[in-house]
């Protein structure tokens, strides 16, 4: 006799030896197989039955998939609140350390307004090749939870950056305006939602200043500015050129603006790395730097990053691009077509449809046939 079974569990005999679940017979004899909520051993199971099975998680959601929410790659972005401290030399670890809190409490701050615009968005985000995936669009996590989890992370940041300092709380209190203020109509105003965006970039480098009372170059704020903006058109760039739709996901740009908006973001990055070379040569730098000269090695790599940056995000297989701080590095590949391939000679790591043949080199092929002979 058999002990009673549910959906997750291996039905077992008396004896303990174990016996088909009646879902697995169901699913053999079914064209596809999805599975919701299951343990990863009969995931296992039925991922041998069908290579292509899909699993779902329960209600609930699994804890990567809360933790996907909160875009915590993107936390990256508030290292800037180091840039004042290490543009004035400042050595003193105790500034460090209140910097590194304003860190914290701008990275809880940001992830309850990821929060927040990815529950307004999510029509557009579904719709999008991309952004599709994303946790609350995919359906990975309830809903309802993330409204308290991005009021409770935006409430302890703001708490926690009026503990540090009052001048970095309202600057969180900034941020948060802006966060809320893009979320709920800027990104919609064309050209104002970029302005927006290399605004929330500054606010943190004035956050970490405030913090701990570092005086701000106006050199350093200038070349911000236009680095930001840049930043911030290049990623419209890629969002525009990567939708399927004559607007890009509810925003307020056409796919005939892609040229203007390319044209604006290389003036943007290059305006930054000319204001850099203005700095080097100015009298204060020299009063700072025993040897400025050697500054001027920033400025390739500078304009080595700008110009990648602003090619990449121009090209066809380029809509996928994610530029800026701290998110997952460009690469400009796309698959190629039937018609493409019928043209090309057969070469390695050749890209066929959607999948990559790598073909094994001489010497590899060699060593195969050694051991087979050997075997034999």
């Amino acid at each position: 006799m058999q002990k009673p079974c549910g959906m997750g569990e291996l039905c077992r005999t008396t004896d303990e030896a174990p016996a088909e679940p009646p879902l697995v017979a169901v699913w053999k004899r079914a064209r596809r197989v999805i599975g919701v909520d299951l343990a990863a051993g009969l995931a296992r199971k039925l991922r041998a039955l069908d290579g292509a099975a899909r699993f779902l998680p329960g209600l609930g959601g699994r804890p990567g998939d809360w933790l996907r929410a909160l875009r915590p790659h993107q936390w990256v972005k508030n290292m800037l609140v180091f840039a004042p401290l290490v543009a004035a030399h400042e050595t003193d670890a105790g500034a460090y350390l209140v910097a590194a809190g304003v860190f914290a409490a701008l990275s809880a701050a940001a992830s309850g307004g990821y929060l927040l615009n990815d529950l307004l968005d999510l029509p557009h985000d579904r719709g999008h090749p991309a952004k599709r995936h994303r946790p609350m669009a995919a359906g990975k996590v309830p809903l309802l939870p993330m409204i308290g989890i991005g009021a409770a992370l935006a409430s302890g940041g703001l708490a926690l950056a009026f503990w540090l300092s009052a001048a970095a709380g309202l600057w969180v209190v900034l941020y948060l305006a802006v966060t809320c203020a893009y979320s709920l109509s800027l990104k919609r105003k064309l050209f104002i939602d970029v302005v927006a965006l290399a605004m929330l970039y500054a606010v943190r480098v004035l956050a970490g200043a405030a913090a701990v009372s570092v005086p701000l170059s106006p050199w350093l704020l200038a070349f911000f500015l236009f680095l930001f903006l840049a930043l911030a058109i290049v990623k419209r760039q890629g969002e525009l050129r990567g939708s399927n739709r004559s607007a890009a996901g509810g925003r307020a740009y056409l796919a005939e603006d892609l040229p203007i908006m390319a044209a604006l973001g290389a003036a943007g990055g290059f305006a930054s790395a000319v204001i850099l070379t203005l700095y080097i040569q100015s009298p204060e730098t020299g009063e700072r730097y025993a040897r400025p000269e050697f500054l001027w090695l920033v400025c390739p790599l500078l304009l080595h990053w700008l110009g990648r940056m602003a090619l990449l995000a121009g090209r066809e297989g380029g809509g996928g691009l994610q530029t800026g701080i701290g998110q997952r590095r460009p690469t400009g590949l796309r698959a190629a077509g039937p018609d493409e391939l019928a043209d090309r000679p057969r070469r390695p790591g050749r890209v066929r449809g959607r999948a990559v043949t790598r073909m094994a080199p001489p010497a590899s092929l060699a060593l195969r046939f050694v051991f087979r002979e050997r075997a034999a």
